[in-house]
């Protein structure tokens, strides 16, 4: 129920997060648009993190926080899932932010603004990758978007959605029972956003960037190892059987998920762990194609991945087609070694 004097609730896990609280706290400050409360979600970190934060809420007083201390130390989607059932997410939108990260100063305004005027369930803007050791940009993403979807279940665009939660204003009451852990798995954002969707109408879109999202070695968005790859299997599994449960709309959304499968988990996420384990490229690779087969049957026909609508998506598009003809003639590791061979070559990288 709506009943804070805010109109955005932001939740951040912080854990050993001692070099970035200043400087997110003075991106919080700089935010143009103030009507925000903040949930820390204090994950028991090993280094100064706890001194840090209550040093920068006694200078940054006007800010309106409050932090949850959580039991145990279990990752940063069961941080944001313990502020989810807190029942402190009493305001009208929702947003979740990397504490590592650098927002704009002008992200909730333009996002609320865009929100309130659209009547949008949940709103999305651009985003670019930097690396944090470097300070080089990586990539700049979710900049050429359509401005409104409203009919997820069906739009072709959906797949190539970005689905980190930390560039999107979602309406509270949305958010239902969705939970970024998943049974039996660790958190995942893709499984967070695909268990809201089938609960909205309508996502509007800022093609601007307004969020810079920091890579650092050892983070989650660096981890490519074995484990990963077979949690990210377990996460789809379980948001397939949340679908089933559901029913109705739900499965209406099932396609989408199976194409997610097929870009984040047998094509992206199979590729980087690949890369990490050349050794046990074959045996990788089979074992995704086995995944699809036995469990998304459909994935060779799926709507999404269509060669037409892969061709209207331009260059990457075609990638992903080419992709999806590859692991059906049992070839994908070709696709493996060009990949590798590109981002050595032009220190370039592909998000998927």
């Amino acid at each position: 129920m709506e009943n804070n004097k805010h109109l955005v609730t932001i939740v951040i896990p912080i854990y050993n997060s001692e070099p970035f609280i200043h400087r997110f706290f003075e991106a919080l400050d700089a935010q143009t648009f103030k009507d925000f409360k903040v949930i820390f979600v204090y994950d028991h970190s090993t280094d100064h993190t706890h001194a840090a934060y209550k040093r920068e809420m006694v200078y940054f007083s006007d800010l309106d926080i409050k932090v949850l201390h959580k039991p145990e130390c279990e990752g940063v989607g069961k941080a944001r899932d313990y502020a989810i059932e807190s029942g402190l997410l009493d305001t009208k939108y929702t947003l979740f932010l990397d504490i590592d990260d650098i927002p704009r100063p002008t992200l909730l305004e333009k996002l609320v603004k865009k929100a309130e005027e659209e009547n949008a369930d949940v709103t999305i803007c651009g985003y670019q990758r930097v690396n944090l050791e470097t300070g080089k940009r990586i990539a700049t993403e979710m900049v050429n978007n359509p401005e409104i979807i409203d009919d997820p279940q069906h739009n072709l665009v959906m797949p190539f959605i970005n689905p980190a939660p930390w560039n999107k204003l979602i309406k509270t009451e949305l958010i239902g029972d969705a939970r970024f852990i998943y049974r039996g798995g660790s958190g995942e954002d893709a499984m967070f956003f695909l268990k809201v969707m089938p609960n909205c109408k309508k996502l509007v879109f800022i093609n601007e960037v307004l969020y810079t999202y920091l890579v650092r070695h050892g983070s989650n968005a660096d981890k490519t190892n074995l484990s990963s790859l077979e949690e990210t299997k377990k996460g789809y599994i379980d948001t397939l059987q949340f679908y089933k449960d559901k029913g109705g709309v739900f499965n209406e959304f099932i396609p989408l998920l199976e194409s997610f499968v097929v870009l984040h988990m047998a094509i992206g996420t199979t590729t980087r762990v690949c890369i990490s384990n050349p050794k046990e490229k074959r045996k990788i690779i089979a074992l995704s194609r086995k995944y699809m087969v036995e469990n998304f049957p459909h994935w060779k026909k799926n709507k999404f991945l269509s060669f037409w609508n892969c061709i209207r998506l331009g260059f990457k598009g075609l990638m992903v087609r080419s992709c999806l003809n590859l692991y059906k003639m049992h070839m994908f590791g070709v696709f493996v070694w060009a990949y590798k061979t590109y981002t050595g070559l032009f220190k370039k990288d592909i998000k998927w």
